[in-house]
């Protein structure tokens, strides 16, 4: 027979815990103890009643409980279980546990001596003994008086009077084991309250006597008066009578009598008896009266305990009032204007008064002024107003309302009896009033006689002349208090010259040509005159121009007209008609105009001079003739290539001299000669206006016609043409000068492989937003007007962002712990940098030039790393490429254990987990090169097919995506011992020999041998 011995781990059930200790706390509560027992997670205790039945189960952890709602004196079984992961242990022994019975109830005590008393209880079922404990209370530090008796009262000594004691009973079971004591408190107390209270209050005094009957037992009494507001006065004597002093007025008095003896006094049930004390003085005075009445309210606070009430007036001058009401109001009439008044009250109870109230007090209305008078002057803008003085009056208040800017009003304050009404305006017809005021009241209005103000000046005042008459009309607004006018003008010499009337406007007539008037105007209401109003100036027609010439101009058919200068002049018409009926005319804001005139005729001038408002009258005719005729009918054709005009004309008849074309513009003037009809004018400058002419030999000069007589040249090439890149977007930002004739701008792109990009602008500026990565590209600029485009600019040249790369791929080489990025070059390119990231967020990066690779290295073992690639040409990065995941090798497996199961002769290999691994191969060797391997994605693995015997090395091996991690077992598994084979037996009368070859892995061997009958023999 071959033993195979193996070693394993397994948890039972724990062992049992018995019940050491047991008793009962109480008539409902008992407490439980019970041995620990290490394997025990839990403790069940089972708490059953032999009476009913009734089961409690708790659950604890530690080893004891109190188990409490029981019921007295009633026997419980107790059990206690274990428990932890596997299951409960079994049942501990029974431990029975009786409750104690019920303390006593309905205790009470009587007092039955001075210093004794008798405790009495409720007897308790089947208790034939009773504790007693009485504690002092009103002495915590005394000793307790402790008995045991066996009746159900008891007769207590030293209960002293007025004393607190704690009386505590408890019931003894019949093992003499007392129950929970039940509680009563007890107070002492051998003072009878007093049988009656008398009481005799006097008002004169603020006092009362009290009188009560004879208390057995005490020594003296206190007499405590309790008011409505709390407060409390006494008096003690040791007879049945005493007297209570200081009492409050309009007060509730409840006295209580105690009987005092010389140990305590008896506050419980205190005989009482109320009194009411004289009303108080009245309070919270008030007085109402209206100003415009002669009734006075007084009012007060309404006193408790109050019959009626006296309340008396008192005005300035000594004359008194008095008013008798059972409410606390009284009103007083028939009061004068002008006075202070000054009011008391008190309350009237029986045959008692109240203290007289304080005073207050109230004036009447001021009285009204009298006597007034008001006074004005027509060169101030101030009233005065005058009157007698008011009786109660402190100050005045003068109000004017007027007839002007819809009742203007007016005011003045004073403390005497006459006011300055200030800043009155002129033209009012003021009505008057005068008020009397004191601190509260005003009195009423007194109406003071109209006083009437200087009219004032005339406003909104203007001038119209009357450019054919020579005459100016001056009118205005009705103004404050205006009957008649009077308008003044005067010119620069100082002439004047007048217009009266009581209309609002008046002419004034026959006035100089040329000559700047000066008006006013003066109001008058026969009393009084205004001040003048504003001036205001004005001119008369010019008069007509004088010292009329003229002259022609050849080649321009221009006629210019001279003249001499009219006076307050603005500008100037002058009219040309010639003969043939051809009427032109030109206007000038100086003395010369020109006006274009047809060749060869006579014309007649006249000139009329202009002032803001008027003409003159027509001057003097004034008859030159116009130049003679030039080439005409000019036409120019611009050649935009060559930046060149073509000029063409119609011949002057009969000419034929030589024919000069001239371009002139800013300054600059270009021509060419012919003796045909068209010429070429060359050497143009760019982005000029030029003028076109054409004249001949004998002074005759033609223009050409329409469009103003000018033409634009070519625009000029712009300059400093400047580009830069955005390397965040790839878009080129292009700016130049602006152009000399350039309207519109045209930016072109051209790139090394031909690539084209546009951009077009009306400003100095465009973006090129279609540029392609990695390119060079050349940029010119060109300006436009309607006709002609320029000439391209200078070039300049930029790069653009590098192409992002691509073909992205990674290699991690497991040996090394390194991982390479590949790429494939990008267009516009010098470097490239290759940023890897681990699953933690962690990154780090590599560079490379052209080589299409770099290399990280210290992987971290079970990551998954996020590679991306940019390209730079170290001005601007590409975009990122797209990220690209590649996982580290796996981390190495931890915590590899291993059991061989000698039955099933199977052996199970287990790891943790480890980051990375996707696949696990578990490999055990022997020491003979037989070899078993197990794969699986679980973290353990079962391998049978083992030969018995032999040592193997074990090795768990983790595979990732690329790379693997193998952790070696520095134990060995010992596999169980081959059966012994070439067993022979010999046998003699006593003994047996066995004989067999040796086993692998045996270390020692057990012979059993077995009779047909069943017995056994072994070795």
């Amino acid at each position: 027979m071959v033993a195979c011995f193996d070693t394993t781990e397994a948890s039972t059930v724990p062992d049992t815990a018995q019940i050491d200790t047991g008793q009962a706390l109480t008539s409902y509560s008992i407490f439980v103890k019970w041995t620990a027992v290490p394997s025990a997670q839990y403790y069940f205790l089972m708490v059953v009643s032999q009476a009913t039945g009734q089961t409690f189960n708790f659950t604890y952890t530690t080893t004891s409980a109190v188990v409490g709602n029981l019921q007295f004196a009633s026997n419980y079984d107790c059990y206690v279980y274990t428990a932890n992961q596997v299951g409960v242990g079994s049942a501990s022994k029974v431990r029975t546990i009786t409750t104690l019975v019920p303390p006593p109830v309905n205790i009470s005590a009587a007092q039955t001596g001075s210093t004794t008393a008798r405790v009495t209880w409720q007897p308790v079922k089947d208790v034939l003994l009773y504790r007693v404990t009485i504690q002092y209370l009103d002495d915590p530090t005394s000793i307790p008086f402790v008995k045991n008796v066996t009746d159900t009262k008891l007769d207590a000594q030293n209960i002293f009077p007025c004393s607190t004691y704690l009386i505590s009973v408890s019931s003894f079971n019949k093992f003499l084991v007392p129950s929970e004591p039940r509680n009563y408190t007890y107070t002492t107390n051998k003072l009878t309250p007093v049988a009656s209270v008398e009481l005799d209050y006097s008002c004169t005094t603020q006092s009362v006597m009290v009188y009560w009957s004879v208390v057995l037992g005490a020594d003296s009494y206190m007499a405590t008066a309790t008011s409505d507001n709390g407060t409390q006065l006494t008096c003690t004597d040791q007879s049945t009578s005493c007297q209570i002093t200081g009492l409050s007025c309009s007060q509730n008095y409840v006295v209580n009598v105690i009987p005092i003896s010389v140990t305590c006094k008896n506050p419980i049930n205190a005989t009482s008896a109320t009194f009411q004390t004289v009303p108080c003085a009245p309070k919270n005075l008030t007085l109402f009266r209206e100003c415009s009445s002669d009734v006075i309210i007084f009012s007060w606070e309404h006193m408790s305990n109050t019959d009626h009430y006296l309340a008396t007036s008192v005005d300035s001058k000594g004359e008194v009032q008095e008013c008798l009401t059972v409410d606390n109001t009284c009103y007083f009439t028939h009061t004068v204007c002008g006075r202070r008044y000054y009011f008391t009250v008190y309350a009237v109870t029986g045959e008692c008064s109240s203290q007289v109230s304080s005073s207050v007090d109230i004036s009447t209305a001021p009285c009204i002024p009298q006597n007034v008078q008001t006074f004005a002057t027509c060169n101030s803008d101030v009233v005065l107003c005058s009157w007698d003085i008011a009786e109660g009056a402190l100050h005045y208040t003068v109000e004017a309302f007027g007839t002007r800017e819809r009742n203007s009003y007016y005011n003045c304050s004073s403390q005497s009896n006459s006011c300055a009404i200030k800043d009155v305006q002129c033209g009012e017809y003021l009505t008057i009033y005068v008020t009397a005021f004191d601190n509260e009241c005003a009195s009423p209005w007194s109406l003071a006689p109209v006083a009437e103000t200087a009219p004032c000046p005339a406003q909104n005042v203007s001038m119209v002349k009357e450019c054919e008459a020579q005459s100016i009309t001056v009118t205005w607004d009705q103004p404050g208090g205006a009957i008649f006018f009077m308008v003044i003008a005067k010119d620069s010499s100082g002439v004047t010259y007048n217009c009266n009337t009581m209309d609002l406007t008046c002419k004034i007539k026959d006035l100089n040509c040329s000559t700047i008037y000066t008006a006013h105007v003066i109001v008058s209401n026969f009393q009084c005159n205004s001040s003048e109003s504003q001036a205001l100036t004005l001119g008369t027609a010019p008069c007509p121009p004088t010292n009329l010439s003229a002259s022609a101009e050849f080649g321009t058919d221009l006629g210019t007209l001279t003249w001499a200068p009219s006076a307050n002049t603005v500008s100037y018409t002058a009219t040309v008609t010639g003969t043939q009926g051809h009427v032109v005319s030109c206007s000038s804001n100086t003395t010369t105009c020109s006006v274009k005139l047809e060749c060869a005729y006579q014309y007649s001038a006249v000139v009329v001079a202009s002032s803001a408002t008027c003409n003159s009258s027509r001057g003097a005719n004034f008859t030159f003739n116009s130049a003679s005729c030039t080439p005409d009918n000019v036409v120019v054709d611009l050649n935009c290539s060559v930046n060149t005009f073509a000029v063409q004309w119609k011949g002057s008849a009969g000419s034929t001299g030589t024919y000069m074309a001239i371009a002139t513009g800013n300054g600059t003037y270009a021509t060419c000669n012919t003796t045909s009809s068209n010429c070429t004018i060359t050497n143009l400058k760019c982005g000029l206006t030029y003028s076109i002419y054409v004249t001949t030999t004998f002074g005759n000069i033609g223009a050409m016609e329409g469009s103003g007589y000018i033409v634009q040249s070519a625009p000029c090439p712009p300059q400093d043409l400047k580009a830069s890149l955005n390397c965040s977007n790839n878009v080129a930002s292009v700016s130049w000068s602006y152009s000399k004739g350039g309207q519109l701008y045209k930016v072109r792109a051209v790139a090394t492989d031909g690539h084209e990009d546009q951009c077009v602008s009306y400003a100095n500026q465009c973006a090129l937003t279609s540029l392609f990565c990695g390119l060079y590209y050349t940029i010119t600029v060109t300006a436009e007007d309607m006709n002609c485009t320029s000439k391209p600019s200078e070039s300049v040249t930029i790069k653009t962002v590098p192409c992002t790369p691509a073909q992205i791929s990674s290699m991690v080489d497991c040996q090394t712990n390194a991982l390479t990025v590949f790429w494939s070059n990008s267009s516009g390119a010098d470097s490239y940098i290759a940023t890897v990231q681990d699953s933690h967020g962690l990154a780090t990066t590599c560079q490379g030039t052209t080589t299409g690779s770099c290399s990280v290295t210290g992987l971290s073992c079970g990551q998954i790393y996020h590679i991306s690639v940019v390209s730079s040409d170290g001005h601007c990065n590409s975009t990122p490429t797209p990220v690209a995941d590649t996982p580290s090798a796996p981390c190495q497996t931890r915590n590899v254990g291993i059991a061989y199961d000698c039955n099933t002769q199977i052996a199970t290999v287990w790891w943790t987990p480890t980051a990375g691994a996707w696949l696990y191969s578990v490999t055990l060797k022997a020491a003979s090169g037989y070899t078993v391997i197990c794969e699986t994605s679980f973290s353990y693995c079962e391998i049978d097919y083992l030969l018995c015997g032999r040592n193997y090395s074990v090795s768990v091996q983790a595979w990732g995506w690329t790379c693997s991690a193998t952790t070696y077992l520095h134990q060995q598994l010992a596999t169980g011992p081959c059966s012994p084979g070439q067993i022979t037996a010999q046998y003699s009368p006593s003994i047996g020999q066995v004989t067999w070859g040796r086993a692998a892995g045996a270390d020692y061997y057990t012979v059993k041998g077995v009779t047909e009958q069943g017995l056994t023999v072994s070795c």
